[in-house]
């Protein structure tokens, strides 16, 4: 808002953010740790994330008619 306030319309900005998940330490991840997700479940989404696409998809819900 500052940026607005000085009457910039734009600024050119990067954003850097780097993770790294190694499956190794599932069991102190955050939600296995606290008992939302067993082990097996928190791997399980992290190979959904992997094969997931996004914009197969969007054509099976009618979203997207790409390709």
């Amino acid at each position: 808002m500052a940026m607005k306030a000085a009457n910039y319309e734009t600024i050119i900005a990067s954003f850097h953010r780097r993770s790294l998940v190694d499956v190794r330490d599932v069991d102190k991840w955050p939600n296995v740790t606290n008992g939302l997700w067993t082990s097996s479940q928190a791997l399980a989404y992290v190979d959904h994330l992997f094969e997931f696409c996004s914009i197969d998809w969007a054509v099976e819900k009618g979203l997207s008619t790409y390709p």
